[in-house]
């Protein structure tokens, strides 16, 4: 309801809010390329890359919507959930390690 009046006026907060919104797509951008960087498997790395990408893509294009919000409680729990997955799987830096035979 309060984005519905938004062209009226302008809560104090808003600008807050907005960055705020902004600043978790770039820890999530941020997540997904150290995850490239620990050669973490390519779902796990595509969906921390998703939020980043869709959210504050949508932040920038259309910062009045509420379609970022509804993206975002979609999105932001499976990254969440691809996050703790790959925390529990054996990668390359672990001892007990076995690569995959090609």
């Amino acid at each position: 309801m309060a984005d519905s009046f938004s062209f009226l006026v302008r809560p104090p907060t808003y600008v807050e809010g907005h960055r705020m919104v902004l600043l978790g797509a770039i820890v999530f951008a941020g997540a997904s390329v150290w995850a490239a960087l620990q050669r973490r498997s390519l779902h796990t790395i595509i969906s921390m890359a998703l939020p980043a990408v869709v959210v504050g893509g949508l932040a920038i294009q259309m910062p009045d919507s509420i379609l970022q919000n509804v993206v975002g409680l979609a999105l932001i729990p499976i990254a969440l959930a691809m996050m703790l997955l790959e925390i529990q799987a054996p990668g390359p830096t672990d001892p007990a390690y076995v690569a995959p035979s090609r």
